[in-house]
C-alpha cells in the first residue's frame, strides 16, 4: 500500500529530472524492466495508431459532409470539421511521441545488452549473445521502419485539411 502511495511522487520527480538512468532504476525498483517498458510502449503505440486511423476517418467523413453541404449552418459545420482536424492532428502527435519513446527505450536496452556482452568472459556465450543482439537490432529496425512509414502516411492526409479548411 505504501509503495503505491509514492508512485505519483516518483513519477513527478522523474519528469522533473528527466534523467533516463534514474527513470530506469526507479522502474526496476517498482518491478518493471526496460523490456517491460518497451513492450508497454509498443502496445500503446499500436493503440495510438488505431486511434489515429479512426480519427482521420472521422475527419475525412466530416470533410466530405461539409463539401456535400445541403443546408444547416456553415459555421457550425466548419467548427466541427476544425475540431475533428485538431483531434486528428493531436492523435498524430501522440503517435509520433510514442514511436520516439519506443526507439529510445529500444536503443537504451541494446546499449545495456552490449555492456553485458562486453563484460562476458566466456567466448562462446559472448559470440552467441552478439548474434542475438544483432538479430534483435535488425528486427527492431524493421519494426521502426514500419512504424515510421505509417506515421509518414499521416501528414499527407492532414495537410489538405489544414490548408483548405482549418486555420
Amino acid at each position: 500500500m505504501r509503495r503505491t502511495a509514492f508512485i505519483p511522487l516518483i513519477v513527478l520527480i522523474l519528469l522533473l529530472t528527466g534523467c533516463k538512468s534514474t527513470y530506469y532504476k526507479t522502474m526496476r525498483t517498482l518491478g518493471k524492466e526496460k523490456r517491460d517498458i518497451l513492450v508497454s510502449r509498443i502496445k500503446d503505440a499500436k493503440k495510438d495508431q488505431d486511434q489515429t486511423k479512426k480519427q482521420l476517418q472521422t475527419t475525412m467523413e466530416s470533410f466530405q459532409a461539409l463539401t456535400g453541404f445541403k443546408g444547416g449552418s456553415l459555421e457550425k459545420s466548419y467548427k466541427r470539421l476544425n475540431s475533428d482536424y485538431e483531434s486528428a492532428a493531436s492523435q498524430a502527435g501522440k503517435l509520433h511521441d510514442k514511436i520516439q519513446s519506443i526507439d529510445q527505450v529500444s536503443n537504451d536496452l541494446f546499449k545495456e545488452w552490449q555492456g553485458e556482452i562486453n563484460d562476458m568472459d566466456n567466448i562462446k556465450l559472448k559470440s552467441q549473445d552478439l548474434v542475438m543482439l544483432r538479430n534483435a537490432k535488425t528486427r527492431q529496425a524493421t519494426y521502426m521502419r514500419a512504424m515510421r512509414s505509417t506515421e509518414d502516411q499521416i501528414a499527407p492526409v492532414l495537410k489538405p485539411f489544414r490548408t483548405r479548411c482549418c486555420f
